[in-house]
């Protein structure tokens, strides 16, 4: 009886390059046995609760991942890469976001909200004049990890709220 509204949206993206060279002007190279590894993760879940007996009701859950790897990437003008062997790069987002929302009589908000973003390299060169080497010992290894959890629970007689948020 009376109100409502449930809203969960979700969006994970991720990105492993492992060498590219987009834009002009690129020398790639690695050599000396090579390998590259770029390896990118982003995880994410959304979930949105809302269970009516009389009263209004609300509840949201967002979320955002991005996870971005890149072992070599060069783009527009002007790059030179090299490295000689041997390039990791990793990256991993893990999200949870849950809302609830139970009401008897009343009304009631639950709301939460999480957001993680990871971004690795082992060498880039984007933009413009770059020249980069890395010979020595021809070995990067690069990790980066971001995870964010929020939940929000409102059980209602009379009017409530929670909210909850990450990044």
């Amino acid at each position: 009886i009376g109100g409502g509204t449930s809203n969960a949206k979700a969006l994970a993206t991720a990105t492993a390059t492992g060498i590219t060279g987009g834009d002009g002007e690129n020398t790639l190279v690695n050599l000396s046995a090579g390998t590259i590894n770029a390896q990118a993760t982003a995880t994410g879940n959304a979930s949105s609760y809302k269970i009516d007996l009389v009263g209004a009701g609300v509840a949201k859950a967002g979320i955002d991942a991005n996870a971005t790897a890149l072992g070599v990437a060069g783009g527009k003008d002007a790059d030179t890469i090299r490295n000689d062997g041997a390039i990791t790069a990793g990256a991993t987002s893990t999200l949870t976001s849950i809302s609830k929302t139970y009401e008897m009589t009343g009304a009631g908000i639950a709301d939460a909200r999480s957001n993680a973003v990871s971004t690795a390299a082992g060498i880039d060169g984007a933009d413009g004049e770059n020249r980069i080497v890395n010979r020595s010992t021809g070995s990067l290894t690069v990790t980066s990890s971001a995870t964010a959890a929020s939940g929000g629970l409102s059980a209602t007689i009379g009017i409530t709220g929670a909210l909850a948020g990450s990044t």
